[in-house]
């Protein structure tokens, strides 16, 4: 009892959450030599590979997925162009919606186009691990044991969003972290959380 009572701590969801998702990237990563671009699933119907970025992968005769969307806002987040660097944007008034997972990968890739399609990937770990903390955290304002934040951060849909650079596990965090706020009487913060997403 007292060694289960020792894992009644964020820290440990945390770890445990950061182990999963590493063996799981390393499986995924190493099918395409670690080239995280592999990962935005860019088809060649919406991504010209003639004009594109060097660094992004293109699969022939694709769509892709919408991983490629979101790595052409990190690229000119705030353009008006349907059009640019090779990628076209299929809804550009519905991309754009969804704005907060390419700034952040702006953000931590300075802009350099190729640092974004592993920035994309990071943004989307490091939201990973912020959905274990704030799931810790709200099973112990629940009464319950902190590793029921796995619940939360181990949900199975999380591994076809990590692995195809969408935005979903962005979104979850915040809304993760406006429950919270919510529980804890800081409705500035929740409200902020929720305008976020």
């Amino acid at each position: 009892m007292k060694d289960w009572t020792r894992l009644d701590s964020p820290k440990v969801t945390l770890a445990i959450v950061v182990i999963v998702y590493a063996v799981f990237l390393h499986l995924q990563l190493s099918k395409s030599n670690y080239d995280f671009s592999a990962f935005v699933n860019a088809g060649d119907f919406f991504v010209n590979p003639a004009i594109a970025p060097d660094n992004l992968r293109v699969t022939r005769n694709s769509y892709g997925y919408d991983g490629q969307f979101y790595y052409r806002l990190a690229l000119t987040p705030f353009t008006s162009d349907r059009s640019d660097l090779g990628i076209t944007l299929d809804v550009p008034a519905y991309r754009q919606q969804r704005i907060v997972y390419p700034l952040l990968v702006r953000g931590l890739s300075l802009g350099q186009p190729a640092l974004i399609p592993i920035s994309l990937l990071i943004i989307n770990v490091l939201a990973l691990c912020a959905i274990a903390w704030l799931g810790s955290k709200y099973a112990q304002i629940s009464l319950l044991h902190a590793t029921w934040g796995l619940a939360f951060a181990l949900y199975p849909g999380f591994l076809l969003t990590l692995s195809c650079d969408t935005v979903e596990i962005v979104e979850i965090c915040f809304l993760l972290g406006s429950v919270v706020c919510l529980r804890q009487n800081r409705q500035f913060l929740a409200i902020r959380c929720q305008h976020i997403v």
